[in-house]
């Protein structure tokens, strides 16, 4: 893919593909290091790429993005002004048929972008922001320091959706975080992509937050950001409860909002578990009233 900045070496994963990969790879022997896997999962093809890297910083870039031509040279203008930061990542374009040119920049769609500054190392506690909130969004905008990854391992391969939001976490207990405002990819969305399993995609952000709350309790409880933790496992709890209710599974819904409110009593949490079950509540009745006229 065509870059304003040369990369240093290109690693290329094959993952199993069972296209025409390795025949389109072949026109480009000598200029990138090719290697191959038996479908292993991204997580497995990203570490072995990050274990063959030799370069300062990596790059990701996940077979269905595309990289704007400026992508690379940009974020080595940032990397280059902010040396000591070990995580940067860009804003980028998704596929939205809700809006007139079917097109949206990643960021527009974030819940808690006023807690965010751009362009420069993140006022705000990285670690708190992405607990928050995964603003980061796909691998394909991230550059890490390679002393990032060294200090913090490598993607955890047995979870299949949110290996990204788990490893960003990691990062964020080690470095600071450049967010560039511009957007500098195109990630295509179809049917195959692993984001296109939203309850699974939901449930998974759940058990990262859980795991990181058993893992790393200590220091969230010192860093005052359990509760926080806690709250966001309860609106993702919320969100899954409505997939199940708008999918017809009402019952399995209604039983998940009691257990979610139920599991973190606060009032926080009681402002989120009132108008979530007064509206579905709402609509039940709405419901029976309209098929017994």
């Amino acid at each position: 893919m065509r870059q304003e900045y040369r990369a240093h070496e290109i690693i290329v994963v094959d993952d199993g593909s069972t296209d025409e990969t390795l025949s389109e790879l072949d026109a480009y022997e000598g200029k990138i290091i090719r290697m191959r896997m038996r479908n292993a999962g991204v997580s497995a093809a990203r570490n072995a790429g990050m274990r063959k890297a030799t370069g300062d910083y990596v790059a990701f870039l996940d077979h269905d993005d595309i990289w704007f031509e400026a992508r690379l040279r940009r974020q080595v203008d940032f990397i280059r002004q902010y040396p000591e930061t070990g995580f940067f990542c860009c804003d980028h374009i998704l596929d939205d048929p809700s809006v007139p040119d079917g097109k949206r920049h990643h960021f527009s769609r974030l819940k808690h972008l006023k807690e965010m500054n751009f362009d420069e190392p993140l006022k705000t506690n990285f670690f708190e922001l992405l607990i928050k909130e995964n603003f980061v969004g796909t691998a394909s905008a991230v550059v890490l320091k390679k002393q990032t990854i060294q200090k913090v391992g490598f993607f955890n391969v047995r979870n299949p959706i949110s290996q990204d939001y788990d490893y960003w976490l990691r990062c964020a207990l080690v470095t600071s975080a450049v967010v560039m405002s511009e957007g500098l990819l195109y990630k295509r969305k179809h049917d195959h992509n692993l984001s296109g399993d939203l309850i699974g995609m939901y449930s998974d952000h759940k058990v990262v937050l859980s795991n990181l709350i058993r893992s790393h309790g200590v220091y969230l409880k010192q860093s005052e950001l359990l509760n926080t933790a806690y709250l966001e496992i309860a609106r993702t709890s919320y969100s899954i409860g409505n997939f199940l209710f708008d999918g017809g599974r009402k019952r399995e819904a209604f039983k998940l909002y009691a257990e979610t409110f139920l599991g973190f009593k606060t009032w926080r949490n009681l402002a989120l578990f009132i108008p979530t079950v007064f509206k579905k509540t709402c609509r039940l009745l709405l419901l029976d009233r309209i098929r017994h006229a």
